[in-house]
């Protein structure tokens, strides 16, 4: 499929390009960041569900089974998000706040609020994945291979 070749080159484009808006024109950054949003978050789910759709087409699963799967990893989606989006958000604003109070220059205060709220929320979002994927993941159990005794 093309749009899984490309979409991570289209993701990273549209993020610089919101990060241009912010120094070029930044009333124009947060309405561009929703409509990005939006689309990543739709383009994760089409591929989440396509994925499972696939398994389901081969005879690999049942549909009660696609429906579970989905809805999990759909749940864990959103979890992660909103970890890394609170985390994030929250780690960003006060570094930035504690730059801007130390006198730093605009430039590196912003830089410093988007560098940090990342790292925040990329490892708040990683934690929360691992951790949903250590619980509510099916356990795979060994069977007995043809001649073991």
């Amino acid at each position: 499929m093309i749009y899984k070749k490309y979409w991570p080159w289209v993701s990273i484009f549209l993020l610089l390009i919101i990060l241009a808006f912010i120094f070029i024109w930044p009333a124009a950054s947060r309405p561009l960041s929703i409509v990005v949003m939006i689309l990543g978050l739709g383009m994760v789910v089409a591929l989440t569900i396509q994925r499972h759709l696939q398994a389901y087409h081969k005879g690999g699963i049942d549909k009660k089974e696609l429906a579970r799967k989905i809805v999990m990893d759909l749940l864990g989606l959103l979890l992660a998000m909103v970890a890394a989006i609170l985390v994030g958000g929250r780690f960003g604003r006060l570094v930035s706040q504690s730059a801007w109070e130390a006198g730093w220059p605009e430039w590196t205060v912003i830089a410093a609020g988007i560098l940090t709220g990342f790292a925040a929320g990329f490892a708040a979002g990683w934690l929360v994945r691992f951790l949903w994927g250590v619980f509510f993941k099916p356990k795979r159990v060994k069977t007995a291979q043809a001649g073991e005794g």
